[in-house]
This record gives structure tokens, sequence and C-alpha cells, in this order.
């Protein structure tokens, strides 16, 4: 004769409610099992961050990440499952439990695809890290659900003047960064994005005309070639009151060019600030001779 058990009575709450406890692994592996899931999961509207490479993906939810890879589909190891993205079939290799490494025929489809599931299924903000793919900011800039660009980061060995003066003009979001060499040439002309926070490293060519164009809410610059003159110009037409939205420059000096006694000659300070004109002022000087 058998024994009774007694059923193991759960709550009768909403679908969601579970979703939601769920963390980002679970949330990721159930969002490519079935259309039902994935909508599920999209209905919590999850906010997840995404720093988006060429070739990868890092993805981000209360402390826990998720590691998306994209490879050719001719090299390295036979896929292992296969997954739906978007009703596509995705063939990939699980290399962990946080870690997939998805084979395609063509990289940029391949990104597109993962982009596109991830915007369709969480609520998403990117940092872009890119060398010279213009064309995956342009996709997501025009894409219609418009999603939410915090960082731009542009880690060329060099940028043309095109490019550049494209993403100046064209971001508008947080932060634009530059991790590359430019032209010692190129000049802003004065027409910005509405970027809260502009950083080149390294810095070496901008010039006083630039940098006295700028008018962000934080400039943070590295292995700057600027000279007294160039920096004191700079200053005062902060103090002025000239640089409204400036509340942060963060330069960094190479020795060669400046004088550190000589910061701030010639500048008088008439009166003290207000609560409400208080600059933060930082200011670093590193001898790369």
């Amino acid at each position: 004769m058998t024994t009774p058990f007694p059923l193991l009575k759960l709550p009768q709450l909403p679908f969601i409610v579970y979703v939601q406890a769920l963390h980002l692994w679970s949330l990721i592996n159930l969002s490519v099992c079935s259309l039902r899931t994935r909508n599920s999961i999209k209905e919590c509207r999850k906010e997840i961050s995404v720093l988006a490479k060429p070739r990868s993906f890092m993805i981000s939810c209360d402390g826990v990440r998720f590691f998306i890879n994209l490879e050719d589909e001719r090299t390295g190891e036979r896929p292992t499952d296969i997954i739906q993205m978007n009703k596509t079939a995705v063939r990939i290799v699980r290399k962990q439990d946080n870690f997939w490494l998805i084979k395609c025929s063509a990289i940029l489809d391949g990104w597109k695809l993962v982009m596109e599931h991830l915007m369709n299924t969480f609520h998403v903000s990117i940092n872009l890290e890119i060398v010279g793919e213009r064309h995956l900011y342009e996709y997501l800039t025009g894409h219609p659900k418009n999603p939410k660009i915090d960082e731009l980061t542009v880690s060329s060995n060099f940028v043309d003047d095109v490019d550049m003066k494209f993403y100046l003009e064209n971001f508008h979001n947080d932060e634009l960064c530059f991790l590359s060499n430019q032209n010692k040439t190129f000049r802003f002309n004065g027409i910005f994005g509405s970027f809260k926070i502009f950083t080149c490293m390294p810095a070496e060519w901008i010039t006083r005309e630039n940098l006295l164009s700028l008018n962000c809410e934080r400039i943070k610059l590295d292995q700057c070639s600027l000279t007294n003159e160039d920096l004191n110009m700079a200053l005062k037409k902060w103090i002025d009151g000239r640089s409204p939205q400036l509340s942060v420059m963060e330069i960094g000096l190479r020795l060669e060019y400046i004088q550190i006694a000589k910061i701030m000659d010639g500048i008088e300070i008439l009166k003290e600030a207000s609560l409400q004109e208080q600059y933060v002022v930082y200011h670093r000087f590193d001898d790369l001779c």
C-alpha cells in the first residue's frame, strides 16, 4: 500500500511575480525558450545595462553579469545548442552558465540580432564601445525603440575628421569618450550634441580653441599639451560665467608645457561664490617626459 503524501500548495500568484524574482542568468535563458516566456519577461520591464562591443556583449543587472560573444560559424567550436532569438534559430556554444558563444555567418547580422532581442525583452541602457564601426551607433540611434545610450566610447587608433564631426554633432546622451588620437589640425565647429560629459585620452590634439568652445557639465582630458596661456583663458571664461553648464573640469597636463606657479596668473576673483555659483575644479599634473 502506498503512503499518501500531501500536495504542496503554492500560492496562486501571477506568473510575472515569479519572473520578477529570477536573477539575470535565468531570465536570459528563459527569454530564448519560447515567445511566451519572452513576453512574460518583457512585461517585467527588467532594467539591464549592456556594454556592447563589435563582437561581444556584457550584460549586467543587480551585480550579476552575463557574457555573449560572436564568432564566425566556419571557425572554432561546433555549436552545442539551438536557441530562439526574435523567431530566428541561433546556434550557440554554452561555455559556462553565464557565457554563450553565438555562431553566425555574418558578425554584423549576429550583433543586430542579439541587440534586437535584448531591446525587445528588457529595459536597456547601453554603453557602446566601438573602433571604427560608426554604423553600429547609427543603427541604435535610428532604431524605432530609441534605446538609451549612456556612453559612447571610440577607441580607434585614429578617428578621421568626418566621423569625429559626426559624433560631436549627433551624440545626445550622457558621456562621449574618445580613447583615440586625432588630427592636431582638427577644430570644433561649435556645433555640438547635448552630451553631459566629454572625455578624451590622449588629448594632445585638444587646442585652446577646442577647449574654449566646449560647454558641457564635465570635461575630462588627459595628456594635454595646453600651455599656461591656454589653460588660463579657459579658466577665466569659466570663472566669468561664460561656460554656464560646466561644473567639473579635470585636465591632465604635461610639465614640459606648463608652469604650475603661473596657473590662474592674471585671473582676479572679485567675490566669493554663492552656493549656486560654486564650481568644483580638479587639476592634475603628469610628468610624461
